[in-house]
């Protein structure tokens, strides 16, 4: 994984001293983490997210491996004199070393500011690819191809409680990526599942997370190429922007029980026709979407925009909602949140 770097500029210190804090603290989190992963059956989670300033990097557990992500122009990767390569490198052996894990299975990126487009592009042609298990079910993640793996831990604790929360009905999945709310509420025992994004390769991936859970028969529409998403029960795979799902579903009077809405900060895709800001754009969404839920039904928004302002004034009338983004969480993410969280019920 690269060679060691002589010296660090975090806080003056020689890169023997930044690694042992870093090693050091790995080790403390593990160790609480661990034993709570234990009682609450969960094998992946984060261990380490920039808890010490001048080291800006998020440190993921899955089940026996390390994903480690770094972000450019923060901390020590200010510096301009750096091998930024070879530093990740090397803290990527660190944590490895620390928390008894073999280099091989050590995964290191550094994240750059990237437009939704790049998001999907691969960075290695060779997948590492495994399922974990989270609750009732198994979900494939990815380490190596792409900036992210195909699963976002701090969603853990609402896709699990959602999923009760659809038993017996109906739930749609906007901006879905790899489909993770869909296949739980499935597993539960939802009726109706429908995952909407524009990336075919994480459509596919949300087909792949299906029959890994032994649902077999996922059907994949296409705004473009058809089929018409059908009536009746059944998990749905639709891709295509969400503005046009939302008015295709209001126009054919489709209904649900349960709406989870988690959409990027920003999207600028060639697909849609106007580019998507969720803090100008959060009211129009949400009302388009309490128009599809039934009475008493469940509308979950969340965003990992930090300075984001919900217009609660302006949503549509009658939809009551609070803030749940300290119950949306898990143990791992206490320290520092990563989204903000609302659920509407409609009355």
């Amino acid at each position: 994984m690269g060679s060691e770097v002589g010296a660090s500029a975090a806080g003056g210190l020689m890169s023997s001293e930044v690694e042992e804090m870093f090693s050091n603290r790995l080790k403390k989190r593990y160790k609480h983490l661990s034993k709570w992963a234990r009682r609450a059956g969960v094998f992946a989670f984060r261990v380490y997210d920039g808890d010490i300033p001048e080291l800006p990097l998020v440190v993921d557990f899955y089940d026996g491996h390390l994903h480690m992500a770094a972000r450019a122009g923060r901390g020590v990767l200010r510096e301009e004199d750096l091998d930024q390569d070879a530093w990740l490198r090397r803290m990527g052996l660190v944590a490895g070393a620390a928390l008894g894990v073999a280099p091989e299975r050590v995964f290191v990126k550094l994240r750059q500011r990237q437009t939704r487009r790049e998001q999907y592009r691969r960075l290695s042609p060779t997948a590492y690819a495994f399922p974990v298990r989270e609750g009732a079910v198994r979900l494939w993640v990815d380490l190596q191809s792409y900036v992210d793996t195909g699963l976002f831990l701090d969603h853990r604790p609402s896709r699990l409680r959602l999923a009760e929360v659809a038993r017996g009905g109906r739930l749609l999945n906007l901006f879905a990526y790899t489909g993770a709310f869909s296949v739980h509420a499935a597993a539960a025992g939802a009726e109706t599942t429908v995952s909407v994004d524009l990336s075919r390769t994480y459509l596919s991936w949300a087909e792949d997370n299906f029959r890994l859970n032994g649902f077999d028969e996922v059907l994949l529409c296409d705004e473009r190429r058809g089929p018409a998403l059908p009536e009746g029960r059944g998990h749905f795979l639709w891709r295509g922007a969400v503005d046009r799902f939302l008015a295709k579903a209001r126009d054919e009077q489709r209904r649900y029980e349960v709406i989870v809405v988690d959409p990027p900060t920003f999207s600028n895709s060639k697909r849609t026709v106007t580019h998507f800001d969720v803090q100008r754009d959060h009211v129009a969404l949400l009302r388009r979407c309490a128009a599809l839920l039934v009475p008493g039904g469940l509308l979950f928004f969340s965003t990992n925009r930090q300075r984001f302002q919900l217009d609660a004034a302006a949503l549509a009338p009658g939809l009551v909602g609070r803030e749940v983004s300290a119950q949306s969480v898990g143990e791992d993410f206490r320290q520092r949140r990563p989204h903000r969280a609302w659920e509407f019920v409609r009355g």
